[in-house]
């Protein structure tokens, strides 16, 4: 364990493999409590060996802070171990953006914004984000505005640029993996929400330190309004305030930069009748006019 300190405080190291114990027979488990508990982001693998290592050594590594686990002769091989290195580092990622939520965010929100975190790609839309929850859209969207918080896609909108700066923080990740990564359809639509929600762009993230910054324009962002909470908004000041945006639909922006416009505008102004062949005329009509020629 000392020499794995000694390594580790270089701070050269991004992946950690562990066993249960360690060559001394001293438990790993409170090592990487102590790594968790210092803020480390290190990537932590628990390595296993199938029908020897006891289920509940298994079970106090990930409780101690252990992101993915590695099975001898399953997960070892070169294709199995890249696809875990990959889930590894997304899961350490996503951890660290809850983390960073549930100590901004009132208790209301929270299943809203970890279920959009952890699943970007199935609350692309703010009825999808409502039943992944076990709602309706409009009474989310009803609820949040009643207590002063901001509007479903607005708070979906924000984990997207939570976890994409948290993702461009790793220099390895291009901003088109990131951007699909977050279930954004380009990289123009990645730049474009960072853009307006943080004013940042992927070269500013990449330098580092923005991510605290982006948490703390969060924290702002959710905070109860005191004229509002706990009140509720009649129906037509729900329904005024409600916005194509706000209930079903992606940023208009967004889907400005994901749909291109057509290249050739369709004459759809021209009459149906200018835009008909004109028919031939009767048989006998073509007849008389070829005599009388």
């Amino acid at each position: 364990m000392e020499e794995a300190r000694q390594v580790i405080a270089g701070g050269t190291v991004q992946v950690l493999v562990v066993e249960p114990y360690d060559a001394d027979g001293t438990p790993c488990a409170p090592f990487i409590s102590e790594l968790r508990r210092r803020g480390s982001r290190i990537l932590v693998f628990a390595y296993t060996i199938p029908r020897q290592t006891a289920s509940q050594d298994i079970a106090a590594l990930f409780h101690a802070g252990a992101n993915q686990l590695l099975q001898e002769g399953m997960d070892d091989a070169r294709w199995p171990l890249r696809a875990a290195l990959q889930a590894g580092r997304d899961a350490g990622v996503i951890d660290d953006v809850i983390g960073a939520i549930r100590a901004v965010a009132p208790d209301t929100l929270r299943p809203l914004l970890e279920t959009c975190v952890r699943h970007p790609e199935h609350t692309s839309s703010v009825s999808d984000a409502a039943r992944m929850i076990g709602i309706h859209r409009r009474t989310l969207h009803d609820r949040l505005v009643a207590a002063g918080h901001p509007a479903p896609f607005r708070l979906r909108n924000w984990c997207r640029v939570l976890l994409a700066v948290r993702l461009l923080e790793d220099s390895t990740r291009t901003v088109v993996s990131v951007a699909l990564r977050v279930a954004l359809p380009s990289e123009a639509a990645l730049r474009h929400l960072l853009k307006r929600y943080a004013s940042l762009t992927p070269r500013d993230i990449r330098t580092g330190g923005e991510f605290d910054r982006v948490v703390r324009m969060f924290a702002e962002v959710v905070q109860v309004s005191s004229t509002t909470s706990g009140r509720r908004p009649s129906t037509r000041t729900a329904a005024a305030r409600r916005t194509p945006d706000d209930i079903d639909e992606p940023h208009a922006a967004l889907r400005r930069v994901a749909e291109p416009e057509c290249e050739t505008s369709a004459p759809l102004a021209t009459p149906l009748r200018a835009r008909l062949p004109c028919p031939d005329p009767p048989l006998g009509a073509r007849h008389h006019a070829r005599t009388s020629c």
